[in-house]
């Protein structure tokens, strides 16, 4: 009973009905003590972000042992996750640009777009900044750009090395530090409760003193995710099978049972067992693709992902008065699918990345932290969307290799 007491979803569920009290009653040192609370919050995601971003880019290309490896079958499932992760993207932005007027106010966000237009640098500089000049510069400056191409070029370079236990020692050393990033994250998530008490305080604050962009801003956010998981889910993927022509009820039904799990464990990595069980077994997929196809995207294949990093930096963008511009945006596609491919299943991994990005722009992650109390939600969306997406991957690779 004590542990049940005591558990993460309880003493969250606690903090968003203390940081509401606190929020309301507007005493001075409550108030001063959820801004204590936040900035560390911030603090610590800033901290971790950028190098996280990195690590996890490098990592995903472990998995493949050398580039003859993504040449033949890895090339297709390589192909496919970044087509599939990039519609999602591609979607997603085309649903904040029809969905923003409605969900922010028109003169918040004609006011930022002017603001944004005059500080651009154009679309040749935002490419120019991605190629950097100084190793050490690029993570010093939050260079997200500079850093997610040195990252791409690292693997890539690590991937063509020929002596193999060179090789391994370098991609042993980088998950080394990955591991120990994310036993850092495990040690914060622990720590989430407090944070979403004093967001939540901050966020009721503003609300009660009739400051309600806050709230439009991540109810729009909330709104714009799961309709844009929706969409990918029931209508892209379902047309990315039917022009392989294969169906997507059926392949639905045969994995049915993988999608449920994968939304109330919200961990495409738990259920990674039992996706290629039913895969296998009920969807037919031969066991040589499956075993390489579904664990590879189950790191790497984030339509979810991609989907939630670019509409929250949007959002949040936006709201604090640094709404990007159409060079921007095309910027904001490009990380969004590099970001959520390299996400190494890290807990709140997409978060995390969202948070890195805003960062590196010096944006405030304030809005971020009162999304936290409904993250667990679109969490769920979105790791059923993830799984859907492997195998709909893994199916169709299946199809082309079974033909060849």
């Amino acid at each position: 009973m004590r542990k049940k007491l005591l558990s993460n979803n309880f003493l969250t569920i606690l903090a968003i009905v203390l940081g509401v009290c606190v929020g309301y009653v507007n005493i001075d040192f409550l108030n001063s003590t959820s801004d204590v609370i936040a900035e560390l919050s911030v603090k610590l995601m800033k901290l971790i972000a950028l190098p996280l971003l990195f690590l996890s880019i490098i990592s995903s290309a472990s998995h493949f042992k050398n580039t003859e490896q993504i040449k033949i079958l890895g090339s297709k499932i390589l192909k496919y996750t970044v087509f599939t992760t990039l519609i999602a993207a591609v979607l997603a932005d085309i649903i904040f640009w029809v969905a923003s007027p409605y969900l922010l106010s028109q003169e918040l966000v004609t006011t930022n777009t002017n603001a944004q237009a005059q500080a651009s640098k154009g679309f040749f500089a935002t490419l120019l900044s991605m190629v950097p000049d100084n190793l050490l510069k690029a993570f010093l400056e939050n260079n997200v750009l500079a850093v997610v191409t040195l990252a791409i070029l690292f693997a890539l370079a690590l991937l063509s090395i020929k002596e193999k236990d060179k090789k391994e020692v370098v991609f042993s050393f980088f998950s080394g530090v990955l591991s120990a990033i994310m036993r850092m994250v495990h040690v914060g998530i622990k720590f989430i409760p407090l944070s979403v008490f004093a967001f939540v305080s901050i966020l009721t604050k503003q609300i009660a003193h009739d400051k309600s962009d806050s709230l439009n801003a991540i109810l729009g956010l909330i709104i714009t995710v799961i309709s844009a998981n929706l969409i990918q889910g029931i209508i892209i993927l379902p047309l990315f099978l039917k022009a392989k022509k294969i169906s997507p009820i059926q392949l639905f039904l045969h994995v049915k049972e993988a999608l449920i799990l994968a939304f109330f464990t919200r961990s495409s990595t738990a259920t990674l067992p039992l996706t290629l069980d039913v895969a296998t077994k009920n969807a037919k997929i031969s066991d040589k693709v499956a075993q390489l196809a579904l664990p590879l995207c189950t790191t790497i294949n984030m339509n979810g992902c991609a989907q939630f990093i670019l509409l929250s930096t949007c959002f949040v963008s936006y709201y604090t008065g640094n709404a990007l511009d159409t060079s921007g945006h095309v910027a904001m596609i490009f990380l969004s699918v590099v970001a959520a491919i390299g996400n190494a299943g890290v807990p709140m991994g997409c978060f995390f990345l969202s948070s890195s990005i805003l960062a590196a722009n010096d944006v405030p992650l304030y809005l971020m932290g009162s999304i936290l109390p409904l993250y667990a939600f679109i969490d769920m969306v979105e790791t059923s969307l993830n799984v859907w997406s492997d195998v709909c991957i893994a199916k169709v690779v299946d199809k082309e290799s079974s033909s060849n």
